[in-house]
């Protein structure tokens, strides 16, 4: 909602504190990992996206955008 509401900080911030409390899971890694590339933080995005990969190898969304990341 943040985030369709055009509010990228406080979006990050939310997802930020999602993956805090459930650092398991790759789809709240992965979607941290497109709104920090979206807010163009590439360092945090290339990170983020790269644990969601070592979180669930199997799935091509994740390594996609790893690749993507570099």
């Amino acid at each position: 909602i943040e985030r369709a509401a055009g509010k990228l900080a406080q979006a990050r911030a939310t997802q930020e504190l999602a993956v805090a409390v459930r650092p398991g899971d790759p789809d709240l890694v992965y979607n941290l990992a497109l709104l920090c590339r979206e807010g163009s933080d590439l360092e945090a995005a290339r990170r983020y996206a790269a644990h969601a990969v070592s979180l669930a190898p199997g799935v091509a969304k994740y390594r996609a955008l790893a690749g993507a990341l570099g």
